[in-house]
């Protein structure tokens, strides 16, 4: 399967089955991007783009630490 991607936002795909045995798609599209520094200003896409983490992510080291996020 292919992806048409416009925006540039990195992106993935998985597929996954019910209970039924129907095929499913979940398809996950992350965005960043840069907020205003004064009210009512425009909210803009940043240049760079912040990529999908497939793991959790630590403070420190994995396994003696603290997870960030998940």
């Amino acid at each position: 399967m292919h992806i048409w991607n416009q925006m540039g936002y990195p992106h993935e795909f998985t597929m996954g089955m019910d209970k039924a045995g129907r095929e499913w798609i979940v398809v996950v599209v992350k965005g960043t991007f840069d907020f205003p520094s004064m009210p009512g200003g425009l909210v803009k896409k940043s240049a760079e783009q912040v990529p999908l983490i497939f793991a959790d992510t630590q403070i420190g080291e994995p396994g003696y630490s603290a997870t960030l996020w998940e």
